[in-house]
């Protein structure tokens, strides 16, 4: 950590305040690998990373971690009619943000659910220090 002396002799020392909204891709990982785990340990299909989802979830992490609040993105607007689904949460790690997920029905529900096939994940660390995520679920195009 950096601190700076002011000519006056005061210390001032940078804050989280100078992270606000910077990617974690590492609590990204964290996340994605709960997801993972909790469907191969049910038996349920792999989901595969999308880097357009991924952008997007990443984005909307930002935003959030940016203004310190959590809230749903309309992801039906880009959909093309697809079934999506969205999760978002916050912790002091991506493994606290899953846990949170995976103690909500809802979230659980949607993270286990056979009719996502697709999934971006998006971390990154709030002006107060939280790990804001977004998780994007997308059903496969219509064959």
């Amino acid at each position: 950590m950096v601190s700076l002396v002011l000519a006056a002799g005061i210390i001032v020392t940078p804050t989280a305040a100078a992270q606000c909204g910077e990617p974690d891709a590492s609590a990204a990982r964290q996340v994605l690998s709960g997801i993972s785990a909790a469907r191969e340990n049910a038996g349920l299909p792999a989901l595969k990373t999308n880097p357009r989802l991924t952008r997007v979830a990443s984005r909307h992490a930002r935003r959030m971690a940016i203004s310190g609040s959590i809230w749903h993105d309309n992801l039906a607007a880009w959909a093309n009619g697809r079934a999506v689904a969205q999760n978002v949460a916050y912790g002091a790690s991506g493994n606290e943000a899953f846990d949170a997920m995976w103690n909500s029905t809802p979230h659980r529900t949607a993270m286990m659910s056979r009719r996502y096939r697709i999934v971006g994940v998006g971390a990154a660390r709030s002006c107060g220090g939280e790990i804001m995520v977004a998780v994007d679920l997308m059903a496969p195009a219509p064959r």
